[in-house]
Parts: C-alpha cells; sequence; structure tokens
C-alpha cells in the first residue's frame, strides 16, 4: 500500500508543477522531465534510457523550442554543416570554394575570396589578364599596372628596386625612369655620358636633372594656319596667340599645357625675354633635341628643324611659314602686324621658315597681314 500512496503522490506533484506558472507567467516544466521522474520513483531499477533517447550530438539537424510570454513556439534549424573555407561548397559569405585548389594566386584564395587572375577586374585591381598576368609584363600577377618602382624590370626598364631602394643617387636605379644612374653624376663635373651636372658650377646646372641629364622643354609647330590676329579681335595680340598654343598642348596631353606660349615678339616684348634665360634642351615632340638652352635657341643655328606638330606629325602640309615677329637673335622685329591686331594687306609681319635650321627658321622675310601662317609653341616652364 505504501508504494501505490507514492506513486500517486509523484503524479500529483507533476500535475501541480505543469499547472503552476512562473513569475512572468510562462509554464517551466516538460514532459521529459515528468516521464522521468515518474519513472525513477515507480521503478528505480528499471531499464534505463537509450543512447538514441538522450544524445542529439551526433544528429545532422536538430530542433529547439522556446516558449515565449505568449505561450507561442520558435523552431529554429541548425544545419550542422561546419561552413569551412575549404571544403569545396560555397558557404554564406564565401565568394567562392575549389576546396584543396583554394590557394594564394586565385582564381580562389585560401580564404574563400575570389583572386586576381581570374581575368575580371574586381574590387581594387588596376588590371587582370588572367594567365597573362605576369610581373615582367603590364600587368602584374597582384593585379596592379606596371610601373617604375613596384620592384619588377619591365619593357624599357633596366632596373627597378622599388619604391624604397631607387634613388637619384650616383650609381642607383633611378626613381622615375628605371635606368642607372651614371656613377660619376653629382660629382661636381660633367662627365663621359653626362649631359650636365646638378652640382657643377654654371648656369646649366640649374636645368639638370639628378640622372645629370638636361631638362626639356617642347617645342612644336601649329598643324594650322591663322591669320595675323589670330581670329580674336576682342582678346587679339600674344595673349590670343598664347591661348591657342596651350589648347593645341592639351589637346596632345602634353605636360604642363598650361605652360605653352606662342614663340612671338612685339615691341614692347621680344621673344628672348618671354621665354628667359634656360640651360636645359629644346625638343620636338619626337624628343628630337633642336637647340640647347634659349643661347642656342637664338644663336642662329638649330639642330634640327622645327617641324612637327603637338601630336609628333609633319606640320608643313598647309604651307612653309610661321609668323614671328622677331629677329634671328630672338629680339623684335619691326614688322609684327601692329602687335598681331591687324590684318590689313597694307601692314607686315616678320615669319620663319619651316625646316630650315639657320636664322631663317626665325627670321626669313616678312609677309602682308592678309595672309595665314603657322605659329611656333613652345613650352616656358620645365618639364621634369
Amino acid at each position: 500500500m505504501a508504494s501505490i500512496t507514492t506513486h500517486h503522490t509523484v503524479i500529483f506533484m507533476a500535475l501541480m508543477l505543469v499547472a503552476c506558472p512562473d513569475s512572468e507567467g510562462s509554464t517551466q516544466t516538460s514532459a521529459t522531465e515528468t516521464s522521468t521522474s515518474s519513472t525513477s520513483e515507480t521503478d528505480p531499477d528499471g531499464p534505463l534510457p537509450s543512447p538514441e533517447d538522450t544524445d542529439t550530438s551526433t544528429s545532422a539537424e536538430s530542433t529547439a523550442t522556446a516558449s515565449s510570454t505568449s505561450g507561442s513556439t520558435t523552431e529554429v534549424t541548425m544545419t550542422g554543416s561546419d561552413g569551412l573555407c575549404g571544403d569545396g561548397v560555397i558557404d554564406i559569405g564565401e565568394e567562392c570554394d575549389n576546396g584543396d585548389e583554394n590557394n594564394e594566386e586565385g582564381p580562389c584564395t585560401p580564404y574563400c575570396t575570389l583572386a586576381c587572375g581570374d581575368g575580371e577586374l574586381q574590387g581594387d585591381e588596376e588590371c587582370d589578364l588572367g594567365p597573362m598576368n605576369n610581373n615582367k609584363g603590364t600587368c602584374t600577377k597582384a593585379c596592379a599596372d606596371a610601373r617604375c618602382g613596384d620592384g619588377y624590370i619591365q619593357p624599357g626598364e633596366a632596373c627597378d628596386d622599388g619604391d624604397v631602394q631607387n634613388s637619384l643617387d650616383p650609381g642607383q636605379c633611378h626613381p622615375i625612369t628605371c635606368t642607372k644612374n651614371i656613377p660619376t653624376c653629382g660629382n661636381n663635373k660633367v662627365d663621359d655620358g653626362e649631359e650636365c651636372d646638378k652640382s657643377a658650377p654654371g648656369p646649366e646646372s640649374n636645368s639638370c636633372t639628378g640622372s645629370c641629364t638636361f631638362i626639356s622643354r617642347v617645342v612644336f609647330v601649329s598643324p594650322e594656319v591663322y591669320s595675323s590676329d589670330f581670329g580674336d579681335l576682342d582678346l587679339g595680340g600674344l595673349e590670343t596667340a598664347d591661348q591657342l598654343c596651350r589648347a593645341l598642348s592639351e589637346e596632345a596631353n602634353l605636360d604642363h599645357a598650361e605652360k605653352f606660349i606662342a614663340l612671338l615678339s612685339t615691341p614692347e616684348h621680344p621673344i628672348a625675354e618671354r621665354i628667359g634665360d634656360f640651360g636645359g634642351e629644346y625638343a620636338d615632340t619626337n624628343a628630337t633635341r633642336v637647340a640647347l638652352g634659349s643661347q642656342g635657341l637664338f644663336s642662329g643655328a638649330l639642330e634640327a628643324a622645327i617641324t612637327k606638330d603637338q601630336f609628333g606629325q609633319n606640320a608643313m602640309a598647309m604651307n612653309t611659314f610661321a609668323w614671328t615677329g622677331s629677329t634671328a637673335s630672338g629680339v623684335s622685329s619691326p614688322d609684327s602686324c601692329s602687335s598681331w591686331v591687324s590684318t590689313s594687306w597694307k601692314v607686315f609681319g616678320s615669319i620663319g621658315e619651316l625646316g630650315s635650321i639657320d636664322g631663317s627658321w626665325l627670321s626669313d622675310e616678312k609677309l602682308s597681314c592678309s595672309y595665314d601662317a603657322h605659329i611656333y609653341c613652345i613650352q616656358n616652364g620645365e618639364s621634369e
């Protein structure tokens, strides 16, 4: 009789626990707890639960049920998948996963992100030629455009020790050109193989680069011909011609396009004064040197004729004359089409002959201002 009484007492207590809410109104018992308690009390020697009934850790999918204050339940499903990069499955948060084939050079990295080398521009990549990426080519294996200073020797470079090591010091790799600096550059004198030496005495040193080559300024011929007032009566004169030269330079993306002026003189402003004293080289747009310094430009003898336009093409197709208003020495001539505002046939302007290398390139004869002619454009600032 005592055993029966105990059994009923346990059942009664279990029912009381089910019916009794906690302080926040939610029921805090479970069928599993009740049945386990009942079994253990009625038959202490009964069979133990099997592992299949109690161990849920090995299940590929388990369900947890949570009770809310309203009594409703929410079901949360766990897939059981580790979601590891390298398992060959593209999981949430992964861009790719090629399993054991993931590697630093891609196309899928060990972090399951798409890599440089897949042939498509992504993120911060400057280029991506896929399998053609090459540290010695135009696009490196890091998907960056080839450049001097990246540490790789690419076409046109003689050396490249990287941004940190490249230097202007003698014998080192130049940080801009990636060519070897002359070992004696910077020893205060011009040695064999040097055009100049920045430390040497004399005005030329002011126009000498750190690699002992001259700073170069560009001179070219306009591809078109212009009236002697250059088509703008409101602006007129030298200012209009200078604006034309800057526009032509910008069209060809020349360095320091804003520094170009027309190689023209007026009585008040001779061209030799307009460009000042310069000790570097003047070269055409094909990098052919035409004169060394302003003294060479106005010496009456050029090293090469000035015939190329801003694109490096022959500019002599229209005619072979250029307005100058100058003498061969760069001073003003008496004839400048009334300071480049007149187009009268009764007024004249001095002209130069394209293709000449003697003084006639700048001062050949005079032409009626009713005609059209080219203009020379010259860079009036350093190009480094």
